[in-house]
């Protein structure tokens, strides 16, 4: 019987029937033997959680035993009834399918019927496609027929991989699941990977070829993987090759950091091979940051280490801030430079907001320092408003603090428009005032105009009070877009 779940019982599980989107990744993966395990990542991602193995006897269950099964489904929670459907559908002999599908209609909600269907048909087609077939063609031509119709394909190349490929090619026309063409091309490219590739490449549908490419060379990258690194090399087609190695890197396959190195050194450069860079290190640094870290830095000075090394950055100021400031204060000045200083100064300033700022105002007054400084003080008027107030309030009066004092307002206005108003009517008169007032009353106004109006009405008569009653008429007549 089957090993596992059909990615479109699972879809089925999570969308509790029809109406769903059928995932675009399958929910198992090929191993090195030829076998195939569930995918925990995804698994664990569903509603459902964890399926758990068949409990009970392994002997078949009886036909006179499903009704009385099934009605047990109807107890407990969403979750457990879908286990329990999965556990029943791999009990049922071969003979029986039949009968219990009838069951299952007579005694399950629709929804419920629709899940168990789908696992039966995969159960069934493993051991008598063509009975499987036959069966489905006989329901009603509606939205769930492709997907019995997928999931019987699915069964079949659990066994037969390379006729599911033969039957799915004639079946592409009425049948456009991402999730089963990628299960045959893994199932076939475990059997003969070159001949699972050309039938791949064959089929009509872009989304069922880019599927089913997508699954050979996942599976082929298990067996042999120097000869599918090979393989994606000579591709021509550059959005294939991305779309390839972005499944072989983020997707199942159990890779060492060296090969999946060599995959993305496999692909052209330019936004998309960078942003794949990016996203190989953030999930090597969540493992281990250190050897991240040792392996961004001996990347060449270009746009795919400035794409990574953020990735990492903010995690190891964390934990050595220290460390970060002194490879910062090696780099040579420019963009890079500066990019890395403010991840840096991101993740202390969750830790230590003071401290960063000592370090910050440690820099010349330039455009640097100003862009570090609004980071910093963006972050922290999110948790302690005030004290990230005093600290805006007691800079130097240079030609940066007015710019901050307006951004820092804003930020305060969208959270408390009373509370940021308060502070900036405390402040001396002055123009960098009048700025602050105007962007906590637009602000404001956005979430309640009633409250910036009356606040408005509050000041003193004078200048100040005209100007700010005209600009803010103007940005009501003619509000951002």
């Amino acid at each position: 019987m089957g090993k596992n779940l059909t990615p479109l019982f699972l879809s089925l599980v999570l969308g509790c029937a029809l109406g769903f989107v059928v995932a675009r990744r399958s929910n198992r993966y090929p191993q090195a033997d030829g076998s195939s395990t569930a995918n925990p990542r995804l698994i664990a991602e569903s509603v459902t959680a964890s399926l758990l193995p068949v409990e009970g006897s392994d002997q078949p269950i009886r036909t006179v035993d499903i009704e009385a099964r099934l009605g047990q489904v109807l107890s407990g929670g969403i979750s457990r009834r879908l286990q329990r459907l999965a556990e029943l559908a791999k009990e049922v002999p071969p003979a029986d399918f039949a009968a219990a599908m009838a069951i299952g209609d007579r005694t399950l909600p629709k929804k419920l019927r629709d899940v168990f269907w789908t696992a039966l048909v995969f159960e069934w087609a493993q051991s008598d496609f063509r009975a499987a077939n036959t069966w489905i063609k006989s329901q009603p031509k509606n939205s769930l027929q492709p997907l019995l119709a997928g999931s019987a394909l699915q069964g079949l190349a659990q066994k037969d991989p390379r006729t599911a490929a033969s039957i799915s090619r004639s079946m592409e026309s009425n049948l456009s699941l991402t999730s089963v063409y990628w299960e045959i091309g893994a199932e076939f490219a475990h059997q003969n990977p070159m001949a699972a590739l050309a039938w791949a490449e064959s089929l009509k549908e872009q989304e069922n070829r880019n599927g089913a490419v997508c699954g050979v060379f996942v599976s082929w990258v298990e067996s042999d993987r120097s000869a599918a690194l090979a393989a994606v090399e000579r591709l021509t087609d550059r959005e294939r090759q991305l779309q390839i190695v972005t499944q072989i890197i983020t997707g199942p396959v159990d890779l060492d950091r060296t090969t999946a190195v060599e995959f993305l050194n496999a692909l052209p450069s330019g936004v998309a091979r960078d942003e794949l860079f990016a996203e190989f290190g953030r999930m090597w640094a969540n493992d281990d940051l250190e050897g991240a870290l040792a392996w961004v830095k001996t990347l060449p000075e270009g746009g795919t280490r400035e794409s990574t090394f953020p990735q990492l950055v903010s995690q190891w100021a964390m934990r050595d801030p220290q460390s970060v400031l002194e490879f910062a204060a090696r780099l040579t000045e420019g963009n890079f430079r500066n990019q890395v200083l403010q991840q840096a100064f991101q993740g202390m300033g969750e830790l230590d907001p003071e401290g960063v700022a000592d370090k910050i105002l440690a820099y010349p007054p330039n455009e640097t320092r100003y862009e570090m400084l609004g980071q910093l003080s963006s972050q922290w008027v999110l948790y302690d408003p005030q004290a990230a107030a005093a600290f805006v309030n007691h800079l130097p009066d240079d030609a940066y603090r007015g710019p901050l004092l307006q951004n820092l307002a804003a930020l305060w206005a969208q959270k408390d428009g009373a509370a940021a108003w308060a502070w900036v009517q405390a402040m001396p008169e002055c123009e960098n005032r009048t700025r602050a007032l105007f962007v906590v009353l637009t602000e404001w106004a956005e979430k309640s105009l009633p409250d910036a109006t009356f606040a408005l009405a509050q000041l003193p008569v004078g200048r100040e009070k005209d100007l700010l009653t005209d600009q803010t008429k103007n940005r009501l007549l003619n509000p951002r877009h």
